[in-house]
């Protein structure tokens, strides 16, 4: 059990209650426009833009944006969790849809395990977004499972469209 501590001034209250600052800076990295027509291609592309360092130890979420074309026009690696999950914060990717004037996306995550099927949760969170994001007419392309040598694509089978 903790004892309390007992503070004689204001300066001590506000060292014990200072939390640290998160902040975000995302940059998109810039590519060669690929016309994307197939899961394979955009895999291919995706691949690129995945940390090799942690591929079989966390799960990271990536965000494309594709133009009117289907070429993507950005990749965001926006969030990193651990080996079983990763959290993803719908607001921040419908404000960069909406920053960037995006009408098309495509989302992955991966798989640190061979699995490379889509858990519950992954579906869930696939349907929430893309209501979302539909609400303001932006197009959810498909979402990827990426592991180190399989992907599937809720285009592909079907899932939610």
């Amino acid at each position: 059990m903790s004892t309390l501590k007992k503070v004689s001034s204001l300066a001590e209250i506000k060292e014990l209650t200072t939390v640290p600052r998160l902040t975000y800076n995302y940059e998109a990295q810039l590519i060669d426009k690929t016309h994307l027509d197939s899961p394979e291609e955009t895999v291919k592309l995706i691949r690129k833009f995945i940390d090799k360092g942690s591929i079989r130890s966390q799960e990271e979420f990536l965000l494309m944006m594709l133009d009117e074309e289907n070429q993507c026009i950005g990749i965001f690696s926006l969030f990193k969790g651990i080996r079983g999950q990763v959290l993803v914060d719908h607001n921040l990717i419908l404000t960069l849809l909406l920053s960037f004037g995006c009408e098309t996306y495509v989302i992955a995550h991966t798989h640190p395990t061979s699995d490379y099927l889509p858990s519950p949760e992954d579906v869930e969170m696939t349907i929430s977004l893309k209501h979302k994001t539909d609400y303001f007419h932006i197009d959810m392309k498909d979402h990827l499972i990426i592991t180190e040598e399989n992907h599937y694509s809720f285009q592909e089978s079907f899932r939610i469209w």
